[in-house]
């Protein structure tokens, strides 16, 4: 017995600068990475604006093994991260004001999406910032086979190539950087489109699986599950929707694919009868967890 719990390997007091953590995520060989919020220095990392994005890895044993701050002139935030099968790392999410490589947004007073991709070492690749003229914030980000980044999020307007839908939108977009560039600014957007409903809707989760791509959100109130078949270079193609019901209040938290290609959406809800499947476990009222089992292609079935 260790810390007091079975089976708990290690812990750690945070440093009273983070403010927020909003994702957490475990490597094949047992390092925990973190994603937070800071409104101060962090193990000597410091920050530009009020706030900043800090990632922290830690080796198994607990040990902490670096602290990589992204620095913004005004403010940023760290929404989501994923980690690649060769040790990259990539973090997703908002800032406003001119990022650590320069690239400033179209309005300095309005947030863009940026993500920034990280070396096994814990050594910055590359950065993107894109936005709208107005508000947009990168809520969830993927790596493809082929090392692509894939990134989704909220726009209240038209993002760069895309057409708003109306309301606040989910957009999907993806980004290729062939290494060779040393300018870490400079990375190439290979599409992106925008969907959604005339409300206002949000990106939660992502996941890619060969080449099939599915978000996970929100359009209003209703949880909605969008799979897209990936095109190389161009856009990808819209093949499925499947909207899962009112969640009355509640939201999606994540989205991905077991190990025979089923996808698996995880959220919170108020609603005992989603449109997700066979009910496993009948609702007792009140705001509760779901996970829901869905077929690949996200028709109805019985094994949903």
């Amino acid at each position: 017995q260790s810390y007091g719990v079975d089976g708990k390997v290690f812990g750690d007091t945070l440093d009273a600068d983070v403010t927020k953590v909003h994702s957490t995520l475990t490597g094949t060989d047992g390092s925990v990475y973190v994603l937070a919020d800071v409104n101060g220095a962090v193990n000597g990392q410091a920050i530009k604006g009020t706030q900043d994005v800090a990632l922290m890895k830690y080796d198994s044993a607990g040990n902490l093994v670096y602290t990589r701050t992204l620095g913004a002139a005004d403010s940023a935030s760290g929404m989501s991260m994923a980690l690649s099968a060769d040790g990259k790392i990539a973090i997703a999410g908002a800032a406003t004001g001119a990022i650590d490589s320069g690239v400033t947004g179209a309005d300095a007073a309005k947030s863009d999406s940026f993500v920034t991709v990280f070396d096994n070492q814990g050594q910055e690749l590359w950065t993107a910032r894109r936005g709208a003229r107005e508000n947009d914030q990168a809520t969830a980000v993927a790596f493809g086979a082929d090392g692509t980044v894939y990134v989704a999020g909220q726009a209240s307007s038209n993002m760069p190539g895309a057409t708003a839908v109306g309301g606040q939108d989910g957009y999907l977009e993806a980004f290729s950087w062939n290494g060779l560039s040393a300018d870490k600014s400079k990375v190439t957007p290979v599409f992106t489109t925008q969907f959604g409903s005339t409300g206002n809707d949000k990106v939660s989760g992502i996941a890619v699986n060969g080449s099939s791509l599915v978000v996970a959100g929100t359009d209003g109130p209703d949880a909605v599950v969008r799979q897209f078949t990936l095109n190389g270079a161009g856009a990808p193609t819209l093949t499925a929707t499947r909207d899962l019901g009112d969640l009355q209040g509640g939201g999606v938290t994540g989205v991905g694919f077991d190990a025979n290609g089923q996808v698996i959406v995880a959220g919170t809800a108020h609603n005992g009868a989603l449109a997700a499947g066979t009910v496993k476990a009948p609702s007792s009222g009140g705001s509760e967890a779901f996970v829901a089992r869905l077929d690949a292609g996200l028709a109805p079935s019985r094994g949903d």
